[in-house]
């Protein structure tokens, strides 16, 4: 499962209209209220929240903002509840009202790292940490963006560890508790496929803020998401070997919220396959 995407205070406005809007949420607050004085910081709330309008739902974590942004939001909740905001079943959870927030657009304000255009209606991203979920993405470098996702990296690591056999093909592997030794491997993993990345260009990115060694989350542009299972392979093939550990190939799951569709490539254990077709072959051979 995807995690409630969280406020961030990184946007701000991109267009006059948004600016507009931003300047009339604030001209509003009540100004006797504790921290309505710092429009700056307001602003960059506002933005923040302007940034998670497509979300069905996000999370204030009062402990990932500072004491102002805190003071800032309280204000603009306390105003603005029903007209920008709403309030979800969960605590301290919110929705955007999308007819306020229509035609908006904001930028990501921390120093550029992605060499190419992402886009989300509206929304510029400018590093991969700001991209809270692969479904936040619909646009890069101007062509549609699916999210792809490297599955059971983490128990496969484990089950090698461990000595233990795959199945033949899979697309889920059965859940088990991952050492410290399988959670830096996969690290490792990520920081490759990172680098392998950067190195040739391609139009796809990992999601920085992805937490779960078993659902590896990555958004590309379309062209490349169709062959993202290919390039995984491959990628996949280059770490083992360079990690001493067996090669095997990781299912990869691609959706489509255009349409709806998924789709998932098997997982293969290709070398342990391979050294049990050899073992096999020596002893009808003997």
């Amino acid at each position: 499962m995807t995690a409630t995407p969280l406020l961030t205070t990184c946007f701000r406005a991109n267009d006059e209209t948004t600016d507009k809007l931003i300047e009339s949420l604030y001209a509003d607050l009540d100004k006797r209220r504790d921290g309505s004085e710092d429009k700056e910081t307001i602003a960059s709330v506002l933005s923040g929240i302007l940034a998670l309008r497509f979300e069905p739902e996000f999370a204030v974590n009062r402990r990932e903002l500072n004491r102002s942004e805190i003071k800032a939001f309280e204000v603009i909740e306390a105003r603005h509840m029903g007209s920008l905001l709403r309030r979800t079943k969960g605590k301290n959870r919110y929705a955007v009202s999308p007819e306020l927030t229509r035609g908006t657009s904001v930028l990501e304000t921390n120093p550029a790292t992605l060499g190419f255009r992402v886009e989300h209606c509206g929304i510029r991203y400018t590093t991969p940490e700001a991209i809270q979920s692969p479904y936040s993405v619909s646009l890069i470098n101007g062509v549609r963006a699916l999210p792809c996702f490297a599955l059971d990296i983490g128990t496969a690591l484990e089950m090698q560890l461990q000595g233990l056999h795959f199945p033949h093909r899979y697309t889920s592997l059965v859940n088990r508790p991952l050492s410290v030794r399988a959670l830096d491997l996969t690290s490792s993993y990520c920081e490759f496929i990172d680098r392998e990345l950067s190195k040739n260009n391609h139009l796809a990115i990992r999601l920085r803020n992805n937490t779960d060694s078993n659902r590896i989350a990555f958004v590309a542009r379309q062209t490349l998401a169709i062959e993202f299972g290919t390039h995984l392979k491959n990628w996949t093939y280059r770490w083992t070997k360079e990690q001493g550990l067996k090669h095997f190939i990781p299912p990869v799951e691609v959706n489509d919220p255009m349409t709806g569709r998924t789709s998932i490539n098997d997982g293969l254990p290709y070398q342990q396959q391979l050294e049990a077709m050899a073992g096999h072959h020596n002893q009808t051979a003997a």
